[in-house]
């Protein structure tokens, strides 16, 4: 599975200068995934591997730091994408989303301290790198602007369900594409916007 965590982008941006995502990185989502490459791919989207609906109520708390767009409709759409194809009911798939956040090592709850002490300006991808301490992809946009960071976990089973297991390196395929772009497109170095402010 990928966990992606990332910048608030201009396309769905809201001041929030005193939340916790004007200093940290936010929970995309958590995105089941294939361990290699596929001929056509794709990953897993849209399952019908359970017939368990997305209630709002199943929203843990910490949302509100870590995933303050679940609550403006993106936890539906998560839910519905990725969450139904992970064996896992609506509840457990979204506290484990934020049980990952928390255990990245080496973050402050998901973000690396490079990061909140680089607000604003620039820090090299080699030196973002070394916060995690298995390999990420990076992304960034054409402006070499931090988009998201993907980290890539194993399965384990507790109980007849699937939960995340251990953080592993991130296979090749994410590591050599769009997932992971900025050594190539900005010769690593990488702009960390201010965090939960909109681009004017």
């Amino acid at each position: 599975g990928r966990l992606t965590a990332c910048a608030l982008d201009s396309e769905r941006c809201a001041t929030v200068p005193v939340s916790w995502g004007s200093t940290r990185l936010i929970l995309h989502g958590l995105w089941p995934a294939y361990n290699s490459r596929r001929e056509d791919g794709t990953s897993p989207l849209d399952c019908a591997t359970t017939k368990e609906k997305f209630d709002k109520s199943v929203i843990p708390p910490l949302a509100l730091d870590f995933a303050p767009n679940y609550h403006g409709g993106l936890a539906r759409h998560e839910w519905q994408k990725h969450g139904t194809c992970t064996n896992m009911p609506p509840k457990l798939y979204f506290e484990e989303a934020m049980r990952t956040m928390l255990m990245l090592p080496r973050t402050d709850r998901g973000t690396p301290a490079v990061i909140k002490d680089n607000i604003g300006g620039e820090v090299q991808s080699s030196e973002l790198r070394k916060a995690y301490t298995k390999e990420v992809g990076i992304k960034v946009n054409d402006k070499c602007v931090l988009e998201e960071i993907t980290s890539c976990w194993s399965k384990a089973q507790k109980n007849g369900f699937e939960k995340v297991g251990e953080q592993i390196d991130c296979p090749d395929y994410i590591m050599k594409g769009f997932r992971n772009n900025c050594d190539k497109k900005c010769k690593g170095l990488i702009k960390i916007s201010k965090l939960g402010t909109c681009p004017v």
